[in-house]
């Protein structure tokens, strides 16, 4: 059936939702011929060349484009009864296709609203992939009590089936949005054991804590991490080393502001191979997002051996150590875990080997996408 689904993925971002898309798809691709069809807004030039690139390296994958430029209006989904355009171009793309079924790939379910009402419309089996289920109230954007309003008695109602990637968010659909429990199935993340090798570097290698991932001062928050970090006494102890960028002015404003300060540097985006040599170097990863999904980043390392202290919300809370997970509400608290490495290390040094344990079983790529194949290829 694979041949006669349509996935559409109508962000202009480049997240950890495509990423996980396209391994999902890479990894069914090593044992069975694929034909992919996906919908791709052409800002997302990211998105573009990873699938093309994932074609060009694997030969079972027949790969099949439709680039459109979505109209990027902010507030969705309260402003999506204004894209009458992209709306119209969806519709005439999905009925002349005829998919058998419409899977969105989105980052919530505001990001690709638009989508998911043409899809409903088109009369095709609709499916969901949704890694972030927050209210839009508790992340903090504007009019979230009514975006949120609007979406649980409208928008999360609309797919026959959401596709999400742990038990904690499964809950939080259920509790914030009164979906359905059996409209919910969770496919899990994964990623392949890092080839890399973990090495001991010097003393000053293993005092690096990473922060990988784009610069986002509402959900990644490097900014207030930094903030706290450069005015405590572990700044003469640890290094910040943050990989990733933004392209917004808010972005620039943030690296103009630390860059140079004593102990952060900004590495910028990194090829996937230089980010693997710099976890196995580094003495841990910082994780102090605001609201994440499952981060690739944290199976990542601890698949690599390294510790990950986080904020204690969604997947981190979900599988990481309650040892590890600072108070999401007080930034200040992550400093107390992070002393921790030098003044109480066995907090970290005996359990991460149980960690990592569950994670190798838990996130495991053949399992996962194996699952992920059965939900796509299934219609009810």
């Amino acid at each position: 059936m694979f041949e006669k689904i349509l996935f559409v993925n109508e962000s202009p971002v480049y997240g950890g939702h495509e990423e996980m898309f396209l391994r999902h798809i890479n990894e069914i691709a090593k044992k069975r011929h694929l034909y992919l069809n996906i919908v791709v807004n052409v800002k997302n030039k990211r998105l573009i060349d990873e699938v093309d690139n994932l074609a060009k390296i694997n030969s079972n994958i027949n790969l099949n484009v439709f680039r459109h430029r979505f109209w990027g209006l902010p507030l969705r989904p309260i402003t999506n009864f204004l894209c009458v355009k992209d709306f119209c171009w969806l519709l005439k793309t999905f009925v002349s296709f005829k998919p058998e079924k419409i899977i969105l790939i989105q980052g919530t379910i505001e990001i690709g609203g638009l989508s998911l009402l043409a899809a409903r419309i088109s009369g095709k089996y609709t499916s969901t992939y949704l890694p972030i289920t927050k209210k839009s109230k508790d992340i903090g954007v504007a009019f979230g009590s009514m975006r949120d309003f609007i979406n649980k008695h409208f928008y999360y109602q609309l797919p026959h089936e959401i596709m999400t990637i742990s038990e904690f968010n499964k809950e939080e659909l259920i509790n914030n949005f009164a979906v359905d429990d059996y409209r919910i199935k969770v496919v899990k993340n994964f990623i392949d054991a890092p080839s890399y090798p973990v090495q001991k570097g010097s003393e000053e290698e293993n005092n690096i804590l990473l922060i990988i991932g784009r610069i986002d001062l509402n959900q990644k928050r490097q900014d207030l991490f930094l903030d706290f970090f450069v005015k405590s006494e572990l700044s003469d102890f640890f290094e910040v080393h943050i990989i990733g960028d933004g392209s917004d002015e808010v972005s620039q404003t943030v690296r103009n502001k630390y860059n140079g300060m004593h102990n952060v540097y900004f590495c910028g985006w990194l090829s996937s191979n230089d980010v693997v040599q710099r976890l196995a170097q580094c003495r841990c990863v910082i994780i102090p997002s605001k609201f994440e999904g499952v981060p690739l980043v944290m199976i990542e390392a601890i698949k690599l051996g390294k510790i990950v202290i986080a904020s204690n919300v969604d997947g981190m809370k979900e599988y990481l150590p309650p040892q590890w997970l600072f108070d999401v509400n007080e930034m200040s608290d992550s400093l107390r875990i992070i002393s921790y490495l030098n003044e109480k290390p066995k907090v970290f040094e005996h359990i991460l080997p149980v960690v990592q344990k569950k994670f190798n079983q838990i996130f495991d790529p053949i399992e996962n996408s194996k699952n992920f194949m059965n939900l796509i290829n299934n219609k009810k």
